[in-house]
């Protein structure tokens, strides 16, 4: 399957922590990643030194992926007693199908004709309670256990453990099919629904960044949320790419 287009948007106006990398390898091989550096964790600086890292090595299939993946973590680790964090999502699309590796909360989703398929598992508080409490059993847990779950925490990232907890995946993809991916930037803002419905209709993948890009300030002119119930200012990455 070949590569269509692909683009991106990048706003760095809040903590200048986000990074991408888009890399078209061969003309059906392609690699795409988002990076969110973490505030406080010299975020800015690691975004960029593993998006180099990144764009500099030869990277064609997802054990290559994972081991440059794991490779950093431990540059990272072993650099500053986790004081150089990042979040990372790489979405590596050979042929007829992707492989997808990630630590932290940066999502990256399928978009199938009316479906929104998510791609990979997010380390973050909100979204572990979401999907493995009730409000009861939230509820029974103690303070401390119960901020572990707090929808700001990320509970991973490149750098933060001796060992990379990185979550790999593979996926069919078909003909038509829309690759998303962002940072919490949009995705504490916008809804599955909300980033389906304004990436779905166009005919360029510059369109439908664009059209995200529309909807999250729509979204902050009315100071409303996703995750918090009203709108949170953090950086931005957009990147989509048509299959």
């Amino acid at each position: 399957m070949n590569n269509r287009n692909v683009a991106s948007i990048l706003n760095n106006n809040c903590h200048g922590d986000d990074q991408y990398v888009i890399k078209n390898i061969f003309d059906r091989l392609s690699l795409d990643v988002v990076l969110d550096g973490i505030s406080g964790k010299n975020g800015k600086f690691v975004s960029n030194f593993v998006a180099d890292i990144i764009k500099s090595r030869e990277i064609t299939n997802s054990s290559t992926l994972n081991k440059v993946l794991r490779s950093i973590n431990n540059t990272l680790f072993i650099s500053g007693a986790k004081q150089f964090l990042t979040t990372v999502t790489a979405v590596l699309k050979v042929e007829g199908r992707i492989y997808v590796s990630s630590a932290g909360d940066s999502p990256a989703y399928i978009i199938r004709g009316n479906i929104i398929m998510e791609l990979n598992e997010l380390d973050k508080g909100f979204f572990k309670y979401r999907y493995f409490y009730s409000d009861e059993k939230f509820n029974s847990l103690t303070e401390l256990e119960q901020s572990y779950f707090s929808p700001n925490t990320v509970s991973n990232a490149l750098g933060l453990y001796e060992k990379p907890h990185l979550h790999s995946s593979s996926y069919h993809i078909h003909s038509g099919d829309k690759l998303v991916l962002v940072t919490d930037g949009v995705s504490d803002n916008l809804s599955l629904d909300e980033i389906k419905l304004a990436a779905r209709p166009h005919r360029t993948a510059l369109d439908s960044c664009i059209s995200i890009e529309k909807a999250l300030q729509d979204k902050k002119s009315k100071n409303l949320g996703n995750i918090y119930g009203h709108f949170k200012n953090d950086d931005y990455t957009i990147l989509v790419r048509y299959f």
